[in-house]
């Protein structure tokens, strides 16, 4: 296994446009990333979107191509995809029937579109718990306050998604519920004991963990009673010794974009890169700038190069990856000469969910 070559496959990267820039083409071809995250400066239509996936996979092999598709406030497709509502609805559903049925339908409905434009990764279900009211960037994007009902409530969305071939991935360990500021803009930190994050803010990914989940997003935050140092993204204690060790989870470690204030505002980031991997990050996202990632790309090669990042560690993170691909990843992607979209049935079991918000 040459790890050399294989340094674009730790990367994802975000495009600027709806269609592949030549100069993204480039980059495409030379540094072969593992994949690429859609955001909404991406979407114009659903054929436009499958025709973008359809040119990814006839550059890159078997590529991830991923989407922040919550519902509610976190949704990159909107109409005509259906718009389904916050997952906090879905909790109160739960709570007041004891019912499963629009989970798995809601999983179900959104791994189906997403299918039919080519994207096969799907950064759900959030997994934190809303512990905290002045919370900024979580609130009702979790399903609710509760760890073992946000923990259920994840392990029937993973079910569903692993059903359906689409990669799902629980987030944001080992927990964003509690803070009081916007990782996306300050570093925050959570200064709850040990004891605490343990019987509530992991608990959840714990049942995300026996459903099978295949990938775990990072947060970009400290937790000194984990690490007084080092945000999760890039501490060894959170991630090797909590999560590998403890949790004994052996799926795909992804970082939350390193391009965020919380971590891009303390240092640059093709050292957080390389930091990140040491601790035990397998697959790291660079979503705007391609300077940026060509700057980690390169960060990589020389800790490679130098031993700073161990050929073992770096060959295990690779296998991961690859059976992640392997499982989950057609080898091509068509897209559709019909026009996609009205999904009518999807649309009833979002109103349906609505209902209790």
């Amino acid at each position: 296994m040459n790890i050399e070559k294989a340094i674009g496959q730790f990367i994802m990267i975000g495009l600027e446009g709806t269609r592949l820039s030549n100069i993204e083409r480039k980059f495409l071809k030379e540094i072969k990333p593992s994949g690429v995250v859609y955001f909404k400066r991406n979407i114009e239509s659903p054929n436009q979107v499958a025709h973008l996936s359809q040119d990814l996979f006839s550059i890159l092999k078997n590529p991830l191509i991923g989407i922040d598709q919550e519902g509610g406030r976190v949704a990159r497709l909107t109409y005509p995809f259906t718009e389904f509502s916050a997952n906090a609805h879905l909790g109160n559903y739960y709570n007041k029937t004891r019912k499963l049925d629009l989970i798995h339908k809601k999983a179900k409905a959104m791994a189906s579109e997403l299918k039919a434009v080519g994207v096969n990764l799907n950064f759900t279900p959030v997994v934190d718990v809303h512990s905290n009211p002045k919370n900024p960037i979580i609130g009702d994007r979790a399903f609710g306050v509760s760890p073992s009902l946000v923990g259920k409530l994840a392990q029937e969305t993973i079910k569903i998604y692993r059903r359906e071939r689409v990669v799902s991935c629980a987030k944001h360990f080992p927990g964003h519920g509690n803070t009081t500021s916007d990782s996306h803009k300050v570093l925050p930190t959570v200064k709850a004991s040990k004891a605490l994050l343990m019987r509530r803010e992991v608990v959840p990914f714990k049942f995300a963990i026996s459903a099978g989940v295949p990938m775990i997003m990072t947060a970009h935050v400290i937790y000194p009673s984990l690490d007084p140092k080092n945000p999760a993204t890039m501490s060894k204690c959170i991630l090797g010794e909590l999560l590998r060790q403890k949790l004994k989870y052996k799926g795909v470690i992804v970082s939350d974009d390193l391009e965020m204030n919380a971590i891009a505002k303390h240092q640059a980031l093709s050292d957080a890169a390389v930091q990140s991997m040491a601790a035990g990050v397998d697959l790291l996202l660079v979503c705007k700038s391609l300077d940026e990632a060509m700057n980690i790309y390169d960060a990589l090669s020389r800790a490679s190069r130098k031993g700073i990042l161990s050929t073992k560690n770096l060959e295990t993170s690779l296998s991961r990856i690859i059976k992640l691909k392997n499982r989950y990843i057609k080898t091509t992607f068509m897209a559709p000469q019909k026009k996609i979209g009205m999904w009518s049935r999807h649309q009833k079991w979002a109103n349906e969910i609505l209902a209790y918000a």
